[in-house]
């Protein structure tokens, strides 16, 4: 198992900014890599619009003790996405 662990005091995303806590390097996602867990522990998180916290292809883990969200409502608003392993390089 490949643990990715971040831990910071405060992470301020400012308006349409992404924050990508995926995994590192390309070949983790290779058919025979071991399962990556994402683990991120942040006091004070601050998303403006149109910002967001992304991670891919990992199982993930937030603690936030502050989860600040400011400004717009719908597509324009901060978010948490977690989406699927990027598509393998050809080779």
């Amino acid at each position: 198992m490949h643990v990715q662990a971040v831990s910071i005091d405060t992470k301020v995303l400012g308006p349409g900014e992404q924050w990508d806590v995926s995994a590192p390097a390309a070949e983790a996602w290779g058919p025979t890599a071991l399962p990556l867990y994402v683990v991120l522990n942040v006091r004070r998180l601050v998303l403006h619009p149109g910002a967001a916290v992304v991670v891919r292809g990992a199982a993930f883990s937030l603690l936030c003790q502050e989860y600040h969200c400011l400004g717009a409502v719908g597509a324009e608003a901060p978010q948490v996405a977690i989406g699927p392993a990027p598509p393998a390089a050809a080779g």
